[in-house]
């Protein structure tokens, strides 16, 4: 797909820049990037955008998911040590990078330049499957990113979900409102999935499953060998009161450390890992 294909009409060319100018004198912090959505709010609505970001094409709809409002509208390049921690990691030949809850395909994406020679990315929400698909296309990626249309659980099944009609990224098994509509998806099990595809050189594992990361992580943590245990994992902990089980502890008893903590995640490192 060649992206210089896709424009945005001269309305939505004319408020991207309007905001640009506003984020050079301090209008993309704090508070003031609420002034900056109600801009995209009253001007573009539900109209998709398409986006430079960080170096990368995407097509936004800022409205439907409050990722890609902040990648318009926030100064700061969102989970910019996270990126970090993936761009600098020591891969392994044929390294592999997955991504639990991909949404839009901002981590897939950001992380296709950065030594991986796979990534899978996994989403069972329909709506968001499409956008990933499309963001992966517009990148030309759709040889080193494969997208799995399945949640991870402890089992396969059919499972209802919470699809959230106001922000898709927060689409949870847990979070039921009138803003939702409960759809049927598909989970799998991670380790399953590993040993069915022969997958190796896990080097690292991004999650963000809205306080599900503990039944799509148990199983593979406890029981894949020690040397196929991934280098890396970052790991959203906004939602652990969620947990059944201490996720983190089990890390730590399988020779986890906690390399960093930052606003939105906890990045994890093996003890013998030399990055």
């Amino acid at each position: 797909m060649n992206n210089k294909t896709f424009k945005n009409n001269l309305k939505i060319q004319l408020t991207l820049f309007f905001i640009k100018g506003l984020k050079l004198v301090g209008f993309g912090r704090s508070i003031f990037k609420k002034i900056l959505f109600n801009i995209l709010k009253i001007i573009i609505g539900k109209e998709k955008i398409f986006f430079k970001y960080n170096g990368k094409s995407f097509c936004l709809y800022p409205l439907l998911n409050s990722t890609d409002s902040k990648m318009i509208v926030s100064s700061r390049i969102i989970d910019k040590e996270e990126l970090n921690c993936l761009e600098t990691l020591k891969k392994s030949e044929n390294s592999i990078f997955i991504d639990i809850g991909a949404n839009i395909g901002y981590y897939s994406i950001s992380a296709a330049n950065f030594g991986f020679k796979k990534i899978y990315s996994f989403e069972p929400i329909p709506q968001t499957i499409d956008k990933l698909k499309f963001n992966i296309e517009l990148n030309g990626l759709e040889k080193k990113i494969e997208v799995i249309p399945s949640a991870l659980g402890l089992k396969k099944e059919l499972k209802h979900i919470f699809e959230d009609r106001n922000n898709f990224g927060n689409s949870s098994f847990y979070q039921e409102s009138k803003n939702t509509n409960l759809i049927n998806i598909q989970v799998i099990n991670l380790y399953d999935f590993v040993i069915e595809r022969k997958i190796k050189n896990i080097d690292a594992i991004k999650i963000d499953v809205e306080g599900y990361e503990d039944k799509a992580l148990e199983d593979f943590i406890k029981k894949s060998k020690q040397d196929e245990l991934p280098k890396l994992i970052i790991i959203e902990h906004s939602n652990t009161s969620k947990w059944k089980i201490d996720l983190f502890n089990l890390f730590k008893n399988r020779d986890y450390k906690v390399l960093v903590k930052t606003r939105g995640n906890t990045i994890f490192t093996k003890r013998n890992n030399k990055n």
